[in-house]
């Protein structure tokens, strides 16, 4: 066969299996949205840093996560970790847990249960074996890994990694957890000392890691990814660049921040008591995932809008309560130790009032 008609009956296959567009089961594959900033450091411990639905769970050692613009030809961004105090026996990675209600294609659970392709972009200072793995919840945990290699030191290298689908193990169905991926940087031996389960079946950790070289050993040591792609299928497809405006709705169905990077926040509010209760309505870009929390970590000014030419006064928030938002808005009480007026207008104003619905 030519290798024109053999382009032709591969596109016939991708089209067949409705893969030309909405394939990727990862949002911010390629690292465009950071909601939360692009460089956090001191990071010790679990949490979503830098890069919008990107996990990270870490155990041990101190690491700065941050956006980069060091990436492949064809991308713009990068998410790195950079080890500044290395830890032994560490335990990091770098994970996304992927909704339920997105996963039910995968047919899991079933005898028609499908094939997953995995691919990415990654690179490292320290070269050896790496593994992915995938961990399902539902009922008995169930668990797959595969291991992959970075040859050569400091170069960008595209690896693609191809898994069976579970007959024997649904996924959660709805706006729920339902399976996650995740990239191992550092295992300790309670994770790295089993043998790679290249099938589906019940979770032991020790087979989450086997052989996983550990960046968190010195210093400076660090690990790139980009172009992350997760689809049905034997075969990795070019990967799915979706404009920023896509993928940051996809992010914001998980975690909004209100105009971030930076800007002010102004929400019209009113006085519910005195002193401390004020009330702020909210609307949301899109349906988020969950009833979300509201937080905000600064001294927040407000301003007083009725009459408005009244003096700002700043206001020491002392907790927050969410519990009227709905999934596309609603209000949120805001508590602090200022006396406010029951009944009058406030206009509130904060670089920082974030709203999670994440998984």
């Amino acid at each position: 066969m030519s290798s024109k008609a053999r382009g032709l009956a591969s596109l016939g296959n991708v089209y067949s299996d409705g893969q030309l567009s909405h394939k990727n089961l990862i949002i911010n594959g390629a690292m465009q949205v950071a909601q939360r900033g692009t460089n956090v450091t001191g990071v010790t411990s679990n949490g979503y840093y830098a890069c919008d639905r990107w996990f990270s769970n870490i155990q041990n050692g101190t690491w700065t996560i941050s956006q980069e613009t060091d990436a492949p030809y064809d991308f713009a961004n990068s998410i790195k970790y950079l080890c500044t105090a290395s830890g032994a026996a560490a335990v990091v990675q770098h994970a996304q847990i992927i909704e339920g209600v997105n996963a039910q294609q995968l047919a899991y659970g079933t005898s028609s249960a499908k094939d997953i392709t995995v691919s990415f972009w990654v690179k490292s200072n320290v070269t050896g074996t790496y593994a992915f793995r995938l961990y399902n919840p539902q009922g008995v945990d169930r668990l797959i890994s595969r291991n992959y290699t970075i040859n050569s030191s400091g170069v960008w290298e595209h690896k693609t990694i191809t898994l069976a689908g579970d007959t024997l193990r649904d996924i959660a169905n709805g706006n729920v957890y339902g399976i996650n991926a995740a990239w191992w940087l550092s295992a300790s031996s309670a994770f790295n000392s089993g043998s790679t389960s290249t099938v589906w079946q019940d979770y032991a950790g020790v087979n989450e890691a086997p052989n996983q070289v550990d960046v968190a050993a010195a210093v400076n040591n660090y690990w790139q990814i980009t172009g992350v792609q997760l689809e049905v299928g034997d075969t990795a497809t070019p990967f799915e660049h979706r404009s920023y405006g896509d993928e940051l709705a996809r992010c914001q169905r998980y975690y909004f921040r209100h105009n971030q990077n930076g800007n002010t926040s102004q929400f019209m509010a009113h006085g519910t008591s005195s002193p401390g209760g004020i009330q702020v309505m909210v609307h949301f870009p899109v349906e988020m995932r969950s009833i979300p929390t509201c937080n905000t970590t600064v001294t927040n000014p407000y301003w007083e809008s009725n009459p408005w030419n009244a003096v700002g006064a700043t206001m020491n928030v002392t907790s927050i309560n969410s519990g009227h938002l709905g999934l596309n808005g609603g209000d949120f009480m805001i508590f602090q130790n200022n006396g406010v007026v029951r009944g009058d207008t406030y206009n509130v104003g904060s670089e920082d009032f974030e709203f999670d619905a994440e998984l």
